[in-house]
């Protein structure tokens, strides 16, 4: 004969808030362990900087990645830790720099790209055969003053 069916259903009642109260427990672990990276792009007149690439590298390998909305801000999902942020946006010199979390997690940062050099080169080519024939010519002449009184 199987057991009473009140048994089992009461069975499932204990076990159930039981799975539920570790499942929170371990999604809080992870949200916990995850802390979030926000700042702004400026360029030299502090104008925002919008889609600028950001990258995130921790031990040489990129972790996480993203690109600043019109405003130039950009929100980063990071594990707490020391990260080297790689910032670039076209026209901008790329920019490296070292960021690490605190206890209470990442501090807003505020990136402020230069502008990137720019290189030319003119090359000048004479037309064979074209030879421009240019003559310059001087004098001078000793001329005294007179006072006029």
């Amino acid at each position: 004969m199987p057991p009473p069916l009140t048994f089992n259903l009461t069975r499932i009642q204990l076990v159930f808030p039981i799975v539920a109260l570790f499942l929170c427990a371990a999604h809080t672990n992870d949200a916990a362990a995850q802390a979030s990276l926000h700042g702004k792009v400026l360029d030299p007149n502090h104008a925002a900087i919008a889609f600028a690439q950001i990258t995130a590298v921790s031990a040489g390998h990129p972790t996480s990645s993203t690109l600043t909305d019109r405003n130039g801000e950009f929100t980063l999902p990071l594990e707490p830790g020391k990260y080297t942020l790689r910032v670039a946006a076209e026209g901008f010199a790329e920019l490296t720099q070292t960021v690490e979390s605190k206890i209470a997690g990442f501090e807003p940062c505020e990136i402020v790209l230069q502008l990137a050099g720019y290189n030319a080169t003119v090359m000048v080519t004479d037309v064979p055969g074209y030879e421009a024939f240019a003559m310059s010519t001087a004098t001078k002449t000793l001329t005294a003053l007179r006072d006029i009184c």
